[in-house]
């Protein structure tokens, strides 16, 4: 298991690494990391400085991130890539 900050000072490609040589078969992260993940990937940055968003409260502002991911995740969805159990969904 990884936290977010893992993704966002950039090691994803030691990850990567990793699991391609098989020495990590498996990888759990929270949210926060699929979305710095995403934002790395789409944009080249993470749109948020954590510790000043914390420190003024607009932690988790960045409404485009979560629009642009939802959007760009429905492909998938629709060819049954992807599920969301109720239970799971809250």
């Amino acid at each position: 298991m990884i936290g977010a900050h893992v993704v966002k000072r950039g090691l994803s490609p030691i990850l990567i690494d990793l699991m391609e040589r098989g020495i990590i078969t498996h990888l759990a992260s929270n949210g926060a990391a699929v979305i710095h993940d995403f934002e790395i990937a789409l944009q080249g940055n993470t749109s948020e400085d954590v510790a000043k968003s914390l420190e003024d409260g607009s932690f988790g502002m960045a409404e485009e991130t979560g629009r642009e991911l939802n959007w760009r995740s429905r492909p998938g969805r629709a060819r049954g890539l992807a599920s969301v159990r109720r239970s799971e969904a809250g």
